[in-house]
């Protein structure tokens, strides 16, 4: 298949090309953070009723962590396979485009006419 080879490339570029939206992307909040036990409970008082309950929740935290990651890799697969057909339909390769990407990230005159360009 044509995009392992390309993969690194493309992910790149997507980044690079999400840098140059016009639009700012809405913050998500991030996941809570384990908490460390703070001493009031130690592993003796966990009763086995709050031990079943933990144990069916992380079960069931897994799978969903296995689903999402399943879903995430296809859509980033589609996301290139879309990004690639974009590209390529403007005319350019991946190479150039990537390319472009780090020219207009290291020259300000060209990120600004760059920016003038997509305003039209």
């Amino acid at each position: 298949m044509k995009f392992s080879v390309r993969t690194p490339l493309i992910s790149v570029s997507l980044a690079a090309a999400l840098a140059f939206t016009p639009y700012a992307l809405g913050e998500q909040a991030a996941p809570a953070e384990p908490q460390a036990p703070t001493g009031q409970t130690q592993a003796a008082d966990v009763s086995d009723a709050k031990l079943r309950q933990f144990a069916k929740a992380a079960k069931d935290v897994q799978k969903i962590q296995q689903d999402y990651t399943a879903k995430a890799k296809t859509l980033q697969k589609d996301a290139e396979q879309q990004i690639v057909a974009s590209v390529e339909g403007a005319g350019m390769s991946v190479a150039e485009f990537t390319e472009l990407v780090a020219l207009v990230q290291s020259n300000p005159d060209l990120a600004r006419r760059l920016s003038e360009l997509q305003q039209q």
